[in-house]
């Protein structure tokens, strides 16, 4: 039986060769350690080959600690496959490298510095919890809120307004201006040539406004209105359990950043 070659000159080896099957353009992106790198790629291509290698041409160039390395990614699939490239190339080593996704590590920052985001006892919110908040908020509006009226099932929108903060969060709009841009377009649809007809229909002549198309619109932007205005009661009952949700986590975290609070 051979015997096994001393762990860091096996992995040396294993590394170094990765180095040599690289093209020239992969070698730039991993050889240039000073500022930000970009790669463009498509799947499958080796992005993630790619990263490793970069950590490895660190680790061997630089007095850099593992530990002091952080790679992010987008899936819990993208960090394993990540993580096991890195052990495949620079071994035991590659498991003290920071590997989370973007919500993992923000949820981490949150849950160790809590007191600067405004309160201790801070937890992200589950799905059930969120959905009850939801209900709740619909449940108390009148019946004649166009949420409501004319519709049998009280949490008839449900669904879409639990889509709708979520949209809300990953654009950072803030409900005021957006009901400022709803108006705005409402006041714009009679105008629009999508509400007008194109040639003459009947009683309708060209240019007409296509008013039964214009009503329903109109029934649409109020609803989404009022649910535009639920945004800040579900921020308000959210914040009152002490909950933060998935969104919260990267919108927080990137704040803290650019106000350059120090974790």
């Amino acid at each position: 039986m051979m015997s096994r070659p001393d762990s860091q000159s096996y992995f040396d080896s294993v590394f170094l060769n990765l180095i040599n099957h690289l093209n020239i353009s992969q070698k730039e992106a991993i050889s240039d350690l000073d500022g930000p790198t970009l790669v463009l790629a498509g799947p499958g291509t080796g992005k993630t080959q790619l990263i490793a290698a970069k950590v490895g041409k660190i680790l061997m160039t630089s007095d850099t600690l593992p530990r002091s390395i952080l790679c992010l990614t987008f899936t819990d699939a993208g960090v394993n496959a990540l993580r096991n490239r890195l052990v495949q190339y620079i071994g035991p080593e590659g498991h003290k490298v920071k590997v989370l996704t973007f919500h993992a590590f923000c949820n981490q920052i949150i849950q160790q510095n809590s007191y600067h985001f405004g309160q201790n006892n801070l937890e992200p919110i589950s799905d059930l919890e969120r959905i009850d908040i939801i209900r709740m908020i619909l449940d108390q509006l009148s019946w004649d809120n166009p949420l409501k009226k004319g519709y049998a099932n009280a949490n008839q929108f449900e669904r879409e307004l639990q889509s709708l903060i979520q949209w809300m969060k990953k654009e950072n709009y803030k409900s005021a201006s957006l009901i400022e841009k709803i108006d705005a377009y409402c006041e714009q649809m009679p105008s629009l040539p999508e509400f007008k007809y194109k040639r003459k229909q009947g009683s309708f002549n060209a240019g007409d406004l296509k008013t039964g198309m214009y009503q329903d619109f109109l029934q649409k932007y109020a609803r989404l209105k009022e649910a535009v205005k639920l945004f800040d009661v579900y921020e308000k009952e959210k914040l009152i359990r002490h909950r933060y949700d998935y969104e919260d986590m990267i919108l927080w975290v990137l704040r803290a950043f650019q106000e350059n609070l120090t974790f």
